[in-house]
């Protein structure tokens, strides 16, 4: 793998878009809803000639075209039917047979029609054998392959992962596969390759870094939607609680810390929301009142921020935590008496009072406030919070690894902790200075304490510092640019832009708001698979690129990523229709500057990345456009795990970037490195 390399000094992957849960996140019934129940075939989808569609591509295309859930069950139904005609027409014959023996009239041409009838079956069961013997490359197994890593923890799936990416190292890739050492083992060596040559090389460009942006998705309490309840005697709609992803996520990276033989990832979520999930808070509505000022560039008071909210779009003042000081409500009051006329201050006074914020329930404003209240967009921030919560595992490789015998590996972990803990401080001034919840640590107070001690005896020192360094910052204290954006997902009940509740139509403009004024991204699934729990046509309506145009003619400031790039594979022969068409329109339009799309879960081999680049060529020049047009708005992403269904690992994903020539020979561009770093990194932090 020898690539001539086109930067001067090492740089920083991005995977803008891949998933780090297990089946007990999805839940098996969302699981079952997405690769079963809802791709069956229809009476509608026989009559439009969408089963001979299938047919053809199942016979004529290669493997990676085969593996959407439809075409799969496609698959086996045909080969049962063809199965039980092949039967019936054996029987036929051998009763044709029996009456040609007492002379019946048309027996031998109703023989003969029934034996033309076999041989075509016998050609087409031949095709399809000699297909699979010899044309299909053999996979490590669809559905078995991607439970294996499902089925895994997610510190065990973050190691898979540095694995395949350490797989682009000149060195690192033979240590990986050497069958004389158990997995683990291998770690010392791989960290002494590394730490000789740090950097792996991907399309021809050098990387010591990677950012993964796990996409959380809010699963809440779907799953049933629209399954048969009549199979099912427990039908309630399972729990599950995005705060439970956070926590296992949480820990999942921090265990890959510590196991981690290089520590090449920085890990950087997207939190998955779902705002029907949540509650708003206590609400009122300001547009029964008379203004007196323009309420565009209306805005909280640091002081009074940590306890309420105000919508602009429906004009909704929210309360989501109750104020104690009195004083504090009267503020309020004096606030908005600047914007409004009429305001019985007894109604502030009341809304403080809610039922709803007397419980210590999570909503919506107040998960925003707590996990967004200080995202500034800055990598410099990402990056501290990152080693303030888990950089304690890069000073433990420096303790434990070192055999302190001379002044030059002190003075190493000295330093590391120094920089541990200068970070820690800056953050923490940060985080008081504006006026938001501090973090409180003993892990960073014995930090402290490390970087005071006696520098003369080392073994003092070395036993000293395991025993401060045990204590550790706790997920409690997840604050601020732990998230570098937020996921939302319409197959799982999620309305961009709703029309029938107004809770729910506050929500989202609240979500939307408050992501415009803090710049933070925000992924939308756009395809027509996905883990759908609700009606399938209900769910193209809501995913379809045109609905999103309602949310961007309010706010067309929100940084927002369609994944997927639009592909309809339900729908389209080669997954290519007018969603990516509506996609690239909005890319082209200035008026969405922060537009962007990503191209995951659809290049499994060079065959897709030229099915993807052609539609995009022919776009674009029905529109007298070119690729230079879109290309700082073009994201690299995987979506790993779900992509197993289509491709035996994440390793030949990263391979297939790495190796195609399509956007060489579709729009003659060679930087790749824009598809993997600029942009995604113009995405997150710009």
């Amino acid at each position: 793998m020898t690539t001539k390399t086109n930067k001067s000094t090492p740089g920083t992957f991005y995977d803008i878009h891949l998933h780090a849960f297990n089946l007990g996140h999805a839940g098996i019934l969302s699981f079952v809803n997405r690769f079963v129940l809802n791709n069956k075939m229809s009476i509608n989808d026989l009559s439009s000639g969408k089963y001979i569609q299938l047919i053809f591509r199942m016979l004529f295309l290669s493997k990676s075209s085969d593996t959407t859930p439809t075409l799969k069950k496609l698959k086996n139904t045909t080969v049962l039917a063809v199965l039980w005609l092949l039967a019936i027409d054996l029987l036929s014959i051998i009763v044709f047979t029996i009456l040609l023996m007492f002379s019946f009239k048309w027996t031998s041409i109703l023989i003969k029609i029934s034996l033309f009838i076999f041989g075509c079956y016998a050609i087409v069961g031949a095709f399809f054998l000699i297909k699979n013997r010899y044309f299909k490359k053999k996979r490590k197994g669809g559905i078995i392959n991607t439970l294996s890593i499902f089925d895994n923890t997610i510190d065990r799936q973050f190691i898979y992962l540095e694995m395949d990416y350490l797989r682009f190292h000149p060195k690192i890739n033979d240590i990986i596969y050497c069958e004389k050492q158990s997995f683990y083992n291998r770690f010392s060596e791989i960290a002494n390759e590394w730490s000789k040559n740090s950097a792996i090389n991907i399309a021809g460009n050098e990387y010591s870094r990677v950012v993964l942006t796990p996409l959380m998705m809010d699963f809440g309490y779907k799953g049933m939607g629209n399954m048969d309840k009549s199979i099912t005697y427990y039908n309630l709609a399972p729990k599950k609680s995005v705060v439970d992803q956070v926590l296992d996520l949480y820990y999942g990276i921090k265990e890959y810390m510590k196991e981690s033989p290089v520590k090449l990832f920085e890990i950087y979520p997207f939190l998955g929301i779902n705002p029907s999930n949540y509650n708003l808070g206590a609400s009122l509505n300001m547009g029964a009142f008379k203004k007196k000022a323009d309420i565009k560039n209306i805005k909280i008071s640091q002081k009074l921020e940590k306890y309420l909210m105000f919508v602009k779009k429906t004009e909704t003042l929210v309360f989501f935590r109750q104020i104690d000081n009195k004083e504090m409500v009267w503020d309020v009051y004096n606030w908005l008496s600047e914007y409004y006329e009429g305001i019985d201050e007894s109604l502030i006074f009341k809304l403080n009072e809610d039922e709803k914020l007397k419980n210590d329930e999570n909503n919506l404003p107040k998960m925003l406030y707590k996990y967004f209240s200080n995202y500034q967009g800055n990598p410099e921030d990402f990056r501290k919070v990152f080693n303030v919560h888990f950089g304690k595992f890069r000073l433990l490789d420096k303790i434990f690894k070192s055999d302190y015998n001379n002044d030059e590996e002190y003075l190493e972990v000295f330093q590391v902790a120094n920089n541990l803990l200068k970070e820690y401080k800056e953050l923490s001034e940060s985080v008081e200075r504006n006026n938001k919840i501090p973090i409180e640590s003993e892990f960073m107070e014995n930090i402290r304490k490390l970087t005071q001690m006696d520098k003369s005896n080392y073994k003092t020192f070395m036993r000293e510092a395991k025993y401060l360094i045990k204590l550790d910052i706790d997920h409690e204290d997840i604050r601020s640019n732990f998230f570098a954006g937020i996921k939302v997902y319409p197959p799982l009940g999620f309305d961009p832009w709703p029309e029938k509740f107004e809770e729910d139509i506050i929500k989202v403009n609240l979500l939307y708001q408050y992501c415009c004024e803090r710049n933070i991204p925000v992924t939308t699934h756009c395809s027509d698979a996905g883990f759908v729990v609700i009606d399938k046509k209900e769910d193209w309506k809501i995913s379809s690129p045109s609905h999103w145009k309602q949310v961007l003619n309010v706010y067309p400031d929100l940084k927002l990523n369609f994944a997927h790039f639009g592909v309809q594979l339900d729908k389209y022969f080669k997954g290519w229709g007018e969603w990516q068409e509506e996609i690239i329109l909005m890319l082209l339009n200035s008026k969405y500057k922060n537009v962007y799309a990503d191209f995951s879960d659809i290049s499994y081999d060079n065959n897709k990345y030229r099915d993807f680049t052609n539609s995009l060529k022919s776009v674009l020049k029905n529109n007298n456009k070119s690729f230079s047009d879109v290309e700082n708005k073009v994201l690299f992403g995987t979506d790993f795990m779900v992509n197993l269904f289509g491709i035996d690992s994440y390793y030949q994903y990263l391979f297939e970037f790495h190796n195609t020539n399509s956007f060489v020979n579709q729009f003659n561009f060679s930087d790749k490195n824009k598809l993997c770093e600029k942009n995604p990194s113009n995405f997150l932090f710009r």
